[in-house]
């Protein structure tokens, strides 16, 4: 019989690892230390969210958002956290920066140079690349 070996490199459930070894299926798994760890949690959070993207219908998108909070559960849990402390910090970020309820999209917004926010966005251009319009004449 003819085998093919696929790299995943990612965090998988419990019960999927469980299944691959009920089936006898070759596989390798890594030990990681508590810094590795929380990096795949990361990349395992852009994984689902870019799955969430993408999805095309809401049957899809609610199995994608809920793969997301059950990575967001497993972080918590990893990083010994409570979704207390995590509702905590939400509940004081919704007081000073209000939610996402009224759905506001911001295009571009335009900063006096000495605003500290220009700096912010100068430092992490990546994210807010400069629109430089042409002089008006």
């Amino acid at each position: 019989m003819v085998k093919k070996t696929f790299l995943y490199n990612k965090l998988i459930r419990d019960l999927t690892y469980k299944k691959i070894v009920k089936e006898s299926i070759d596989h390798k798994v890594l030990p990681c230390d508590d810094t590795q760890l929380i990096k795949h949690f990361k990349d395992k959070l852009k994984e689902e969210t870019d799955e969430v993207a993408d999805a095309c219908n809401e049957a899809n998108l609610k199995e994608e958002l809920a793969d997301v909070v059950e990575v967001i559960h497993g972080f918590v849990h990893a990083m010994g956290l409570s979704f207390e402390d995590i509702e905590k910090e939400r509940l004081k970020k919704l007081k000073i920066r209000g939610g996402f309820k009224k759905g506001i999209f911001m295009h571009c917004v335009t900063f006096d140079i000495n605003h500290p926010t220009t700096q912010y966005c100068l430092e992490h251009s990546e994210k807010y690349p400069e629109i430089v319009y042409p002089e008006e004449k």
